[in-house]
C-alpha cells in the first residue's frame, strides 16, 4: 500500500490545512545518500598546475573582499569615533591582513610630532607637555643638557671670581658701614647704662657689668636691694634701644641679602641671556618652546646665587673638612637645582618614516596611558617630571594602535582607560600609589592631545558583549570589519587557496605541494567549514596542515608533499589529541558504557552527542530511553528535573509535548505521563538536536513498536513534525560509524540526518568507502513519519479527517494505547468516587 511520505502533510490536507502531499513513503534504499554525496572532492586532473611551484604566491585573502573594503574605509576615513573593530575567527587571517593594510597606509602618512615633558615653574606638580616637529626632541634635550652644563659652570665661575667678589664687597660696603654705625650707637648706650654688648652672627646679647666686670651669680646674690633695683631699672631702660638695634640689624641684613641677590642675578643675567638667545635661535617657529625657554632664563636668573660656592670657614683641619663637605654638598645641590631645566623626551620619531603602528599585547592601564615612576628618598617616595614614562597611546599617537579585544576584556581597568582617552581625546597619565608606601609627591602631568586610529581585533562574541554592555563602544568604534569564516567553493576559491599554499611554501620554507596535496588540503578546508559547498578561510589552520605535511614528506625523503603526506598529517594530528575519544570507545567495547548497535529495543534509540575538550571534538552514541504510563498530558525530562539540561533542551521537550497534542489530542486530551532520559549521561544536556531521537523513543514506547538499534538519529523537530537541521552532522555520523565498526558492521547500520543537513556532510574517506560498499548508510528525512518508517520498517500511519489512524500503523497503535490510558484513568476516578 502506497502512503504519502509526510503523515502530517496528508493529515493537514484531510483537515483542509494544506494541500495533500503526493510523495510516497520510501524504503531505506530510496532515502539513503549515495557515497558521492557524502564528501566533496577536488578533481586533480582539472587543476591547471602540477604543484605550488606553478602557482604565484597570494599576498591577499581568499574571498574576503567585503572585509577588505570595510578595512580600507575604516583606516582611511577621518572623524571622531571612526575606530575599527575587526571581527572574525582565530586563524582567519584577520590579524595578518590588518597588519599588512595598516603598515601600507602608515608608510604613506606623515611622521607625527615629538613630545617632551618639562618642569612647570608655575605649578611644579603639573609638568608641561610640549610638542615639536618629528625628530627634534632628542636634539632639544641634548641642547638643553649642554646649555644647563655650560650655563651653570659659567655662572659659578663668574660668581666665584675675585673680580665679582671685589665688586660685590664694594657694592655691599655701605651695608657694613651702616651696620658698624648701629653697633657703635648701641655700644655707647650700653656703656652708659653699664652693659656690654656681644655680637655674633644672627644674635645680639647684652651682659650687665659691675666695676668693669660681667656680673656673676654670686655677686648678684650679694647685691643690696637698692643695687638690684638699680640694675633692673637700667636693664629695662636698655631694652628699648637694644630691641631697636636688633630690628635695624635684621633689616640691614635683609637689604644686604637682597642686594647681594640682585647683584648676583645681574651678573648671571649677563651670562644667561646671550647663551639662551643662541639656543632660542634654533626654535624661532615654536612659540610654546620659546615661552618655556624664557621661563627657564627667568628661573635661572632668580636662582643664580645658588650656583656660587659657599664661603670657606677658616680654622683647623676639621673646619677644612667641613669646607670640603660643604663644597661637595653645594655641587650636589647645584646638580639637583639644574635638573629642573632638563627635558624628559617622552616620544621621539627621529629617523622614522610614516606614522607609527603600535601593537599592544599587554594592555594594562600603565602600558596604555603611561606611568610615573617613583624614587626612594629619606622623605619617602618622590617623583618629578623626569620620571614620566610613555604608554602605547603615546607611541601610537598620530598613527595606529592595534589591540586584541580579548586582552582588553581580560585586563582589569584597561577598557575604561582606553575609552577615557578616546572620548577626551587626550592622554592623561594618572599617578599610581607608588607601591606599598605613600608617595611624598603626586604629579598631575598636563594631558597630551590624542589623534590616532585604534584597531580592535576580536571575535563576534566579544563585539556583541562590548556593544551591549557599554553604549560608548558603539560611538567609539563606528567601523565594523567582518571576516567570514568560509566562502563559496568555486574555481576561483580553489585557485586562491592554491596560491595561499604557495605563499606558505615560500614564507615557511616548506616542500612544494603537488596537485594531489593541494586538492586534499582544499577538501579539508571544506571539512573545517562543515559544508560541502563552502571552504574555510581559516588560513592559519591550512598553513599549519601544510607545515605538518611537509614534515612527513621530508621524513619520507620525498621532494614534494603528496596527498598521502596530508592524510598522514591529519591522522597524526587526530592521534595526538584523541586520547579521550579512544578511552570512551574502549569503554563502549568493554560494555561499561552501554551502546547497542544491532537488534531492536522498545522505547530506546541511539542519539548522538558531540564531546569537546580543548582541540579534540568527536561524537559518541548516547542511549535515549522513554517510558509511558497513564497521566494528564505531562512529559518529564529526567535530565531537566535533575538540573542537567539547558533552556534550549527544555524548550525542545515542550515542543515534543506540542507534537503529541497535535497528533493524538484531537478527540480527547492526552492521557500520558512520559519520561525521557539520556542514559549514562553525567554532564549537562543542551540543544535540540536530540529531539527527534527523543520523540522516536517516546513513540516507540507508546506504540509498542521497537526501534532498530543499528540506526542512530540526529535532528530537531517542530510541533508539526517537520525535521530541522542541526550542527556537527559530519562528526555525528563518523562517531556512530566508529561504534558500529568496533562492534562489527552488518550492512544495516547507519545514521538518520535531517535532509537540509546533507550539504553539511564532509565525511572521512573510510566512512564514504563503507557506504559505497553497502556496509553503512546515511539516510535523510524531512518528517517524523519518514524517520519512523526507517526506524521501524512499518507504516507510520495517515490520519483520517477525524484524526484516526490505521490500527496497525505506528500512530494507530500509539493512539490506541493513549485511549486505554484514558479508560484506566476514568476507571480510577470512578473507583475513587
Amino acid at each position: 500500500m502506497q502512503q504519502p511520505a509526510c503523515r502530517d502533510c496528508a493529515g493537514r490536507a484531510a483537515r483542509g490545512d494544506v494541500a495533500a502531499d503526493t510523495m510516497k513513503p520510501t524504503a531505506r534504499e530510496d532515502r539513503a545518500l549515495p557515497a558521492d554525496k557524502l564528501r566533496p572532492r577536488v578533481d586533480v586532473a582539472s587543476l591547471p598546475f602540477a604543484s605550488t611551484a606553478d602557482v604565484p604566491a597570494l599576498d591577499a585573502l581568499v574571498g574576503q573582499q567585503d572585509a577588505l573594503d570595510a578595512l580600507a574605509f575604516g583606516l582611511e576615513v577621518r572623524g571622531p569615533g571612526f575606530n575599527l573593530y575587526v571581527a572574525g575567527e582565530n586563524a582567519s587571517g584577520r590579524t595578518t591582513t590588518v597588519h599588512a593594510h595598516v603598515g601600507r597606509l602608515a608608510a604613506a602618512c606623515p611622521v607625527p610630532l615629538d613630545w617632551v615633558y618639562v618642569h612647570n615653574f608655575a605649578a611644579p606638580d603639573q609638568p608641561l607637555a610640549l610638542s615639536m616637529p618629528a625628530g627634534q626632541a632628542a636634539g632639544f634635550a641634548r641642547a638643553m643638557e649642554t646649555f644647563i652644563r655650560d650655563t651653570g659652570l659659567a655662572i659659578r665661575r663668574a660668581l666665584d671670581s675675585e673680580d665679582h667678589d671685589r665688586r660685590r664687597r664694594a657694592e655691599l660696603d655701605a651695608f657694613a658701614s651702616t651696620r658698624r654705625k648701629v653697633f657703635d650707637e648701641l655700644g655707647a648706650t650700653a656703656r652708659e647704662l653699664g652693659f656690654r654688648v656681644d655680637i655674633a652672627p644672627g644674635r645680639v646679647t647684652s651682659v650687665p657689668m659691675v666695676e668693669g666686670e660681667p656680673i656673676t651669680a654670686e655677686r648678684f646674690d650679694a647685691m643690696s636691694d637698692e643695687a638690684r633695683a638699680d640694675l633692673t631699672r637700667r636693664t629695662e631702660q636698655f631694652e628699648l634701644p637694644l630691641s631697636a638695634a636688633v630690628r635695624r640689624l635684621r633689616q640691614i641684613e635683609i637689604e644686604e641679602d637682597e642686594r647681594r641677590l640682585v647683584f648676583d642675578r645681574e651678573a648671571a643675567k649677563g651670562i644667561i641671556d646671550p647663551m639662551l638667545a643662541e639656543l632660542r635661535g634654533h626654535y624661532t617657529d615654536q612659540p610654546e618652546l620659546l615661552s618655556h625657554l624664557a621661563r627657564v632664563g627667568d628661573d635661572l636668573t632668580e636662582r643664580a646665587s645658588s650656583f656660587a660656592t659657599p664661603a670657606p670657614v677658616a680654622g683647623d683641619d676639621d673646619e677644612v673638612a667641613v669646607n670640603e663637605e660643604a663644597a661637595e654638598d653645594a655641587a650636589e645641590s647645584t646638580a639637583g637645582a639644574l635638573a629642573r631645566y632638563r627635558v624628559n623626551v617622552l616620544i621621539e620619531h627621529g629617523g622614522a618614516s610614516g606614522a607609527p603602528v603600535i601593537v599592544e599585547r599587554h594592555p594594562t592601564p600603565e602600558n596604555l596611558a603611561g606611568r610615573i615612576d617613583y624614587r626612594m628618598t629619606a622623605n619617602g617616595l618622590v617623583a618629578d617630571f623626569l620620571q614620566i614614562r610613555p604608554g602605547s597611546l603615546h607611541r601610537a599617537n598620530g598613527g595606529f594602535l592595534v589591540l586584541r579585544a580579548s586582552d582588553l576584556e581580560q585586563t582589569e581597568a584597561a577598557w575604561p582607560v582606553l575609552k577615557r582617552a578616546l572620548l577626551g581625546p587626550e592622554i592623561r597619565i594618572e599617578a599610581s600609589d607608588g607601591g606599598a608606601a605613600l608617595p611624598a609627591t603626586t604629579l598631575r602631568p598636563t594631558p597630551i592631545p590624542l589623534d590616532l586610529k585604534v584597531v580592535l581585533i576580536g571575535t563576534e562574541e566579544v563585539y556583541q558583549l562590548l556593544f551591549e554592555l557599554d553604549p560608548d563602544f558603539r560611538d567609539l568604534f563606528k567601523v565594523k570589519v567582518e571576516f567570514a569564516p568560509d566562502v563559496p567553493w568555486s574555481e576561483e576559491a580553489t585557485r586562491l587557496c592554491a596560491a595561499f599554499l604557495s605563499r606558505c611554501v615560500r614564507d615557511r620554507s616548506l616542500l612544494p605541494l603537488d596537485a594531489g596535496a593541494i586538492a586534499r588540503t582544499i577538501e579539508h578546508a571544506s571539512r573545517i567549514a562543515g559544508d560541502s559547498e563552502r571552504i574555510s578561510v581559516r588560513l592559519g589552520e591550512l598553513a599549519d596542515l601544510a607545515t605538518e605535511a611537509s614534515f612527513w614528506a621530508s621524513k619520507a625523503s620525498r621532494p614534494q608533499v603528496t596527498r598521502a603526506d596530508v592524510e598522514r598529517a591529519l591522522h597524526a594530528r587526530h592521534a595526538r589529541s584523541g586520547l579521550l575519544e579512544r578511552r570512551l570507545r574502549a569503554e563502549m567495547t568493554r560494555r561499561t558504557v552501554l551502546v547497542q548497535t544491532a537488534g531492536e529495543v522498545l522505547g530506546q534509540v541511539n542519539g548522538l552527542a558531540v564531546v569537546e575538550l580543548g582541540d579534540s571534538r568527536f561524537a559518541v552514541p548516547s542511549r535515549i530511553t522513554a517510558t509511558v504510563s497513564p497521566g494528564r498530558g505531562t512529559l518529564l525530562s529526567v535530565d531537566g528535573a535533575a538540573d542537567l539540561s539547558g533552556p534550549f533542551h527544555d524548550k525542545a521537550v515542550l515542543i515534543l509535548l506540542g507534537y503529541l497534542a497535535r497528533t493524538y489530542g484531537r478527540g480527547s486530551p492526552l492521557t500520558l505521563a512520559g519520561t525521557l532520559a539520556f542514559e549514562q549521561s553525567y554532564s549537562a544536556v543542551e540543544g535540540d538536536s536530540a529531539s527527534l531521537a527523543e520523540l522516536l523513543s517516546l513513540l516507540s514506547a507508546l506504540s509498542d513498536v521497537p526501534l532498530d538499534q543499528g540506526i542512530a538519529v540526529t535532528g530537531a523537530v517542530d510541533q508539526r513534525g517537520q525535521i530541522e537541521p542541526v550542527g556537527e552532522v559530519t562528526r555525528k555520523v563518523e562517531g556512530f560509524f566508529a561504534a558500529c565498526r568496533a562492534a562489527g558492521l552488518d550492512g544495516r547500520q547507519g545514521v538518520i540526518v535531517p535532509a537540509p543537513n546533507s550539504v553539511h556532510l564532509v565525511l572521512d574517506e573510510e566512512v564514504v568507502e563503507a557506504v559505497r560498499a553497502g556496509r553503512f548508510h546515511v539516510w535523510t528525512v524531512r518528517t517524523v513519519d519518514e524517520a519512523l518508517a526507517l526506524m521501524t520498517e512499518r507504516e507510520a500511519g495517515e490520519p483520517t479527517p477525524e484524526g484516526e489512524y490505521p490500527p496497525e500503523s505506528v500512530h494507530g497503535r500509539a493512539l490506541a494505547k493513549l485511549r486505554r490510558f484514558g479508560q484506566q484513568l476514568a476507571a480510577l476516578r470512578g473507583a475513587e468516587r
